[in-house]
């Protein structure tokens, strides 16, 4: 991997992680859901973080629909993994949606 490349992949897995912990910090404490699941969020935000930032480090140009539909998978392969609830799952999904634009800003970086 080149200097760059590796350099822009820490970037981008640095700041989706960063992302990834201000969304599930809101659900976390703002939901009724949230509140009921806050033992395990860290554990659930590291393991989603880094398979997001790991696929999003091999897009060379990251669209809203390619973001959206990496974020579909990899919300798809970890409820099952998991055994998350479909409204969980949907939640989950919504919320990582929802950062594409903080995303989409440090990856031109």
């Amino acid at each position: 991997m080149k200097k760059k490349t590796k350099t822009k992949a820490i970037a981008v897995g640095a700041t989706v992680a960063a992302v990834l912990s201000a969304g599930a910090a809101i659900f976390l404490t703002q939901t009724k859901a949230g509140k009921k699941i806050t033992n395990n969020a860290k554990e659930h935000a590291i393991e989603l973080g880094q398979e997001l930032s790991h696929r999003i480090s091999k897009v060379k140009k990251m669209s809203k629909a390619q973001y959206d539909k990496i974020v579909s998978e990899i919300v798809e392969q970890y409820a099952k993994k998991r055994k998350l609830t479909t409204a969980k799952a949907k939640d989950v999904e919504r919320e990582l949606k929802r950062h594409y634009t903080d995303v989409k800003k440090h990856i031109k970086k």
